[in-house]
This record gives C-alpha cells, structure tokens and sequence, in this order.
C-alpha cells in the first residue's frame, strides 16, 4: 500500500517537478525529466488529471484521484496516487517525458500492475520482477547519474521493488497481505465488539471465531455457501451474471436491428417473417467479478462506462441489455458500439501499458453475448502528440471469446 500508493508515487512527482532537494549548482531545470516543473505545464496536467474522473468507472468513483496541482500537499491518499500515477499518467506523460524516461517509467507500471491483480499466473509474476529489476537500474543511470549530489534519488523504496516478486512466491499475494487488507479487518472486528468492560478479551475471542472459520472455510468451501440477496426486478442469467433494471419494453432502432440479425445467421437462428424486433431492455448487468456494467440507456447524463470483452483485447460501449428466448433457452445478450483496435505503436513504446483506441460510434454498433463481457474499464478521451483526438484504456489488458 505505502510503497507504492505513497513512497514511489511522490517519488516520481518531485522528480518531474524538480521540487526535491538538490543543490544550489544543480538548477532542476537543466535536468531532462523535470517536465512538469513549469507551472503552467504543473496546471494544465492537473486538470487533466481531475478532467479525467468523469471517465472513471463508477466502482473507482469515491477513489477518483483530485488535481493534483491543488491538492497533492494536502491529504492525497494512497490510492488517488495509484489510479493517477499507474492508471493516467502512461498517457499524459506520453510524448511529454523523454522517450527512454518513458519506457522506463512504463516498465515500472507495467510490474505494479501485475502485481496488484488478485489472481496472476507464474509466468506474468517473473516477467513483472524482469521488470522490476530493469527499471532499478537504470533507475540509477537515469536518475542518480552516479552523482553524488543526487545520492538522495534513490531512496529505500527503488530497492524494494527487487523483493515484491520474490516475497510472492515466498508468501503468497501480497494482495491479501497489504495495509488496506488490514486496516478493513481492524475495522471490521472493532465494529464486532460488544463488551466493552473487557475490551481486548473480547476483540480476541472474535479474531480467534474469524480464524477458525476461515480454517473451515478453506477446507470445505461448500460449508458456507455464497447466496446473494437479487434486488426486486433482478432476472438471473446464469454464470453468475445478473440483469439489473430499470426495465422497459423497447423496439430497435434500424442499425441495431441489422446487427441483430446478423447475429442471428450467426447463430443459425431462423428469424420468421414478422418476428417482432421489440424487446425487454435492461439497464444494468452485475458481472461474476462483483463489478455492475451500467447501460448508456440508463446513464445518460455522465460518460458511458465501457467493457472489456473476452478474446482480443476488444472493447465496447453497451447501450443496453436485452433477453431473446429461442427453442426454451434464454439468451443474454447486449447492444454495444465496438472500439477499434489498439494503436501497435503506442503499446510497444509504453511497455505494453498504455492502449489507445478509435471509438467508432454508429458505425460500430454490434449485437454480442453479454457473457463475454469480463469487466468495465474507462476509456478517456486522448490526444496524441499530433493532436488527434482518440480514446484511452486505463486499466490493464483483458482478452473476446470467439
């Protein structure tokens, strides 16, 4: 949580602001990675950055980071620093950083990120501690350039980063070991204290009950089954997914209902001749990840969250959500407009980090199964150095089912 919600993040900010200590022969801006140290580069970067909490998804809404260029020396919180300098700056910084302090910057997001994720795969974990490891090198050539007048850039927390990979294999996620982890437990047993004339023998007793039927928990899992408690109107899709509402009967505009017949021969489906194109919408869609997929129908007065879909790193704007019966089985499926891929040269140069899309509107209307939907992601509109207005992927790389 502090290393990198706090310890790296101010770090860096104080590094491309020039505003860490230094000495009097040293002017900050001569030095080639104090890109933000003009105040009016300072202003407009932060109002971008608090522009871009409109586009955030609503899960990351209480947590959408302030503008730093007001806020930063008063209370900024760990994870506001998280999503602003791992989630945002890959593309503010793109084109403003020098390109080889931007990729080694990017090599130090694309690590975080894998090892932020609840489930990871052996082989992601090692290129992450590959990368790791290389940024703290040339961290040291970089930064420090082996003057002892800037000694004090490398702080304790560039060397911490060479053991976060080997403590997972050692320890196991630090996911579940991390301060924001035991903070929510420290929470969650004061709340359960009831006898308050024997305080700690009774907050004991309670960590004690949590251990044992976490023990249990492990073992036989089907002891404690998980039943979720469906709001009025809720209609269960199987797999996990949910259709939330409002709902309300709807006929299709043209372009979708093409689409949906595509969809249809697709799917071998024979449409009759004056099958009705009117369906049951529904506004929401609680995914199997805990995250609600909100419908551009629903929420039309802030920017649509969009989706990412299983496969090849496809990415939607869902208009709505809609039920099809066909031969007694039921169908979930959902009215999206697609983006287009990902810009290849902007993904090599980031590190793989930084994914920029053209969203194609009207002209990417696509009826897909709403089950290939895999998580909401925010898509912030982009301008590259050309000034072409695109949009872009803040969160890390999710894969569409054929």
């Amino acid at each position: 949580m502090h290393l990198f919600g706090l310890n790296l993040s101010q770090l860096l900010v104080v590094l491309w602001r020039g505003s860490i200590e230094h000495a009097q022969d040293d002017n900050p801006t001569t030095w080639p990675f104090t890109v933000l140290h003009d105040n009016v580069v300072w202003q407009t970067h932060g109002a971008s950055i608090a522009g871009a909490g409109l586009y955030l998804p609503v899960c990351l809404e209480s947590r959408v980071p302030c503008n730093p260029a007001e806020k930063i020396s008063s209370g900024y919180k760990a994870v506001e620093y998280l999503v602003y300098i791992f989630g945002l700056c890959p593309a503010l910084l793109y084109g403003l950083l020098p390109q080889n302090f931007y990729y080694h910057f990017c090599k130090l997001v694309f690590a975080t990120r894998v090892v932020h994720q609840h489930h990871k795969f052996k082989d992601n974990l090692l290129a992450a501690h590959q990368a790791f490891l290389e940024f703290v090198h040339e961290f040291e050539i970089l930064y420090y350039e082996c003057k002892l007048t800037c000694l004090h850039f490398v702080r304790p927390c560039i060397h911490a980063l060479t053991h976060i990979v080997p403590e997972h294999f050692c320890l196991g996620s630090l996911t579940e070991l991390s301060q924001w982890t035991m903070e929510q437990t420290i929470g969650n047993l004061g709340e359960e204290i009831q006898l308050h004339s024997d305080l700690y023998a009774n907050l004991s007793q309670r960590a004690i009950e949590h251990a044992r039927a976490n023990a249990l928990y492990a073992i036989a899992p089907d002891l404690f089954p998980v039943t979720r408690k469906q709001p009025s109107g809720a209609c269960d899709a199987g797999d996990k997914y949910v259709l939330l509402g409002p709902c309300k009967r709807h006929e299709m505009s043209t372009s979708t209902s093409d689409t949906f017949k595509r969809f249809s021969d697709l799917h071998h489906w024979r449409m009759k001749n004056g099958d009705s194109l009117s369906v049951d919408r529904f506004a929401r869609l609680l995914l199997p990840n805990g995250q609600i997929a909100q419908s551009w129908w629903q929420e039309r007065k802030r920017p649509a969250e969009e989706l990412a879909l299983q496969g090849t790193s496809h990415f939607a704007e869902v208009l709505y959500f809609f039920l099809v019966i066909k031969d007694d089985l039921q169908y979930t499926l959902a009215a999206v407009k697609m983006f287009g891929a990902a810009d290849p040269q902007m993904s090599e140069e980031s590190y793989g980090t930084l994914h920029v899309c053209k969203y194609l509107g009207r002209n990417g209307v696509e009826v897909i199964d709403a089950k290939w939907i895999m998580g909401v992601v925010g898509m912030v509109p982009f301008k590259n150095v050309c000034g072409e207005a695109n949009m872009l992927r803040v969160c890390s790389t999710l894969q569409l089912k054929k």
